[in-house]
């Protein structure tokens, strides 16, 4: 009777709606939707649900996320984030309508905003009890305990000089002089391998026209003047050139956590007629369970991300924006795009396709080196470094990681003994304040509940 009544796979249905749930109205109404279909799946890992939220919000809320994401730990931070976009966003509306003569009529804006309470049970714990208990690891079919990098370790690798040593000198150096990153930041010559064309296209909708924009009111004392400035830096990059395209998205500006403001297109309507690419982000499971038996680690970060995808010379006019001074359109894949995560995870997949699963795991701009001994390891550097260096792909050597025994990766420490949680991290939930009201009590169970596959018990403390 249960069977013929009943579900009889909650989990799996909650698996399938969440896997084509998208934002189409305010973030509460989607968040809304969002939580209540995770609450069929309590074994679903915090990253792989931070990632779900952040693929289903619309592309301009995407866009004005830019840069923030990798630092949230769960999608609850990422929702808090959203709401705050969503704001800034009908607040711009508002002033273009009030500016009209006329109110704003986005419908799904003029609700309450209301924030659906937290899936995870509220209780009381004793920050005590948590202090004196040692963090525990994490690796997928086993757990071990942490060790951390020894001096021994250290020297064989870099050296008793603290340099780095590898095959194509006997020399020892520092990273950024090494001769394996020599061609790195070159032009490339005429006989590199170009982009792949259909990695950045804009495909709309059969009988879309391009949509009429007004432009967004701004403040002349910050908002102009940093648009100005950011003008400068994009043309002086080869990132935008004027234009004469019958597009035009508006811009606005949206605050950075450091209080700087950070320049977005609102690509609203231009998302709306283009055809979705469902390609998906990979788990961070899948990913971390090629790790076993790694020694040597490197972590590589590409530099400006999206901007590093070329835009097919048949769409760069779909990307055109306005300004007050004037039309201007990328030549390089932009932020805001509802297809360019997956653009870009596309492109990087082409990079990377020799060695993925082999020695590379990668999640859109950040990338994994893993290897077993020390001179297969520079080895496997030297390939995927020729590989970004024949597609004129850039890595941030400020924020890389080169040939270490540990490194961080997607927010935990990666070693040979598996994952651990990042001991300032662990200090913070230690030192955590009492929190005196319900928004601060999710807070603080979204921080923890990142790493709750560490916490033995969690669910029911």
């Amino acid at each position: 009777m249960e069977q013929g009544l009943g579900d009889p796979d909650p989990e799996e249905k909650a698996r399938q709606k969440l896997r084509t749930l998208c934002q189409t109205g305010s973030v509460k109404t989607y968040a809304n939707e969002f939580q209540r279909l995770i609450t069929y799946i309590p074994q679903r890992h915090p990253n792989d649900l931070k990632s779900d939220f952040h693929a289903g919000l619309k592309s301009d809320i995407q866009g004005m996320l830019v840069g923030k994401v990798r630092q949230l730990f769960t999608w609850i931070e990422l929702r808090d984030l959203a709401y705050n976009c969503d704001d800034t966003l009908l607040s711009h509306k508002r002033r273009v309508a009030s500016s009209r003569g006329r109110p704003a009529t986005h419908d799904y804006h003029q609700q309450q905003r209301y924030r659906p309470d937290d899936p995870m049970e509220l209780a009381r714990t004793s920050s005590t009890s948590s202090s004196h208990q040692p963090p525990r690891t994490y690796k997928p079919h086993r757990r071990q305990t942490f060790g951390k990098r020894t001096e021994e370790e250290r020297k064989h690798l870099l050296g008793n000089d603290g340099y780095l040593h590898c095959h194509k000198t006997n020399a020892g150096h520092r990273p950024h002089d090494c001769p394996m990153f020599s061609n790195t930041g070159r032009q490339r010559p005429a006989n590199q391998k170009q982009l792949s064309a259909d990695a950045s296209r804009i495909n709309l909708k059969p009988g879309s026209t391009a949509p009429i924009h007004h432009l967004y009111r701004m403040s002349p004392a910050a908002e102009l003047a940093e648009l100005k400035r950011q003008l400068e830096i994009y043309l002086e990059k080869g990132w935008i050139r004027p234009s004469t395209s019958e597009y035009g998205a508006p811009v606005l500006f949206a605050k950075k956590a450091d209080g700087s403001l950070h320049m977005c297109i609102d690509y609203i309507a231009l998302n709306a007629q283009t055809l979705k690419d469902r390609r998906p982000l990979p788990l961070a499971d899948d990913l971390f369970n090629q790790l076993q038996g790694a020694k040597y680690f490197t972590s590589l970060d590409l530099w400006s991300g999206y901007h590093q995808c070329r835009i097919h010379p048949d769409d760069v006019h779909k990307t055109a924006f306005k300004t007050r001074h004037g039309l201007y359109e990328f030549t390089v894949m932009p932020f805001g795009l509802t297809n360019a995560p997956a653009a870009f995870m596309r492109l990087m997949h082409d990079v990377l396709k020799p060695f993925i699963d082999k020695f590379v795991i990668y999640y859109l701009d950040d990338v994994l080196i893993y290897s077993k001994t020390e001179q297969e390891h520079l080895q496997h550097l030297e390939a995927v470094l020729q590989a970004f260096d024949q597609h004129n792909l850039k890595v941030k050597l400020s924020k890389c990681s080169f040939a270490q025994p540990s490194t961080r990766f997607l927010g935990f420490q990666v070693s040979s003994l598996g994952l651990s949680v990042d001991p300032k991290k662990v200090h913070a939930v230690v030192d955590w304040p009492l929190p005196k009201d319900l928004t601060a009590v999710r807070s603080f169970l979204g921080f923890v509940g990142f790493y709750r596959c560490f916490i033995k018990g969690f669910a029911t403390i």
